[in-house]
């Protein structure tokens, strides 16, 4: 995968933060250009509504900025040994929930 703002190759969307833009080129950007990029891109932003979502009992709640209204997604858990043999796709996945107001994305491994 190719970054959009720096051009560099990467083995995979791992060290990608959108679609098209690498971790190193987001963490670049102001708080305000990060939103918009995240707003834009569709991996980030599923076309279903953001909602509150329950983890064993407790509603997510932002860390970052409070809300408590999350989008959805799952993500492969790529590592370097699946990634040289070209198998990502055997990798375990991950349910992610993603903050609708700043981005903030919540890591699990069991899906509830």
């Amino acid at each position: 995968m190719k970054c959009k703002y720096c051009g560099k190759q990467y083995p995979s969307g791992y060290y990608f933060k959108t679609t098209h833009c690498c971790t190193d080129c987001f963490g670049k950007f102001s708080a305000e250009e990060q939103q918009r990029l995240l707003a834009s891109d569709s991996s980030a932003a599923p076309h279903e509504e953001a909602k509150a979502w329950t983890i064993s009992g407790k509603t997510l709640v932002c860390p970052v900025c409070s809300n408590d209204d999350f989008w959805k997604r799952q993500t492969l858990m790529n590592t370097p040994g699946m990634t040289f043999f070209g198998i990502e796709w055997a990798n375990r996945q991950a349910v992610n929930y993603v903050c609708s107001r700043c981005g903030y994305v919540f890591w699990f491994l069991l899906d509830e």
